[in-house]
């Protein structure tokens, strides 16, 4: 059986609904959220953004200019913002003086390509508000996971990667 786009998206909205039950909500729409390693920013607008509570603006990020360029052409949305960001190499005094703190970060299987996950841990605290809820996707040892690494590995997608094999929670 093939998994299609729509079958991956469908999967990732119900596991978010499920999520999101959870979670406080301001009713006031005055929250904003960051989705951290958007990549093309389907996931961002065509998932993220139908289900959360009202807020005031969703900050997507990703460590590719490339990307975030094409999230702005293809899924933009007045409630969404693209940004460049690199959670490892960036100190993110900065961002948060342009953006100030989320009351939620989001990823979406972006940690696991992530080397310094310390590192990058410890940036999403400084991007998070006291008492913000960070709520991350990853992927485990999988067969997805294995194929990932193998693609990984190969000269063409190395770039892309930023590392030889990406590194999964699990696995630290």
């Amino acid at each position: 059986m093939d998994i299609t786009e729509a079958d991956w998206l469908s999967a990732a909205a119900v596991e978010l609904s499920l999520l999101q039950v959870s979670l406080p909500i301001d009713s006031a729409g005055g929250q904003q959220f960051l989705d951290l390693g958007c990549g093309t920013g389907i996931v961002t607008r065509d998932v993220l953004l139908p289900r959360c509570p009202p807020f005031r603006r969703i900050v997507a990020v990703d460590a590719s200019r490339d990307m975030v360029e094409y999230a702005m052409r293809h899924f933009a949305h007045v409630k969404i913002c693209y940004d460049v960001l690199d959670i490892v190499a960036d100190d993110v005094s900065g961002f948060v003086e342009r953006y100030g703190q989320f009351d939620r970060v989001y990823s979406q299987f972006c940690l696991n390509w992530i080397r310094d996950q310390a590192k990058a841990l410890k940036n999403v605290t400084k991007l998070m508000k006291p008492g913000g809820v960070a709520l991350f996707r990853f992927y485990a040892s999988t067969p997805l996971m294995r194929f990932r690494r193998k693609l990984a590995g190969m000269e063409r997608w190395k770039k892309y990667a930023k590392t030889d094999t990406p590194i999964s929670l699990a696995e630290n």
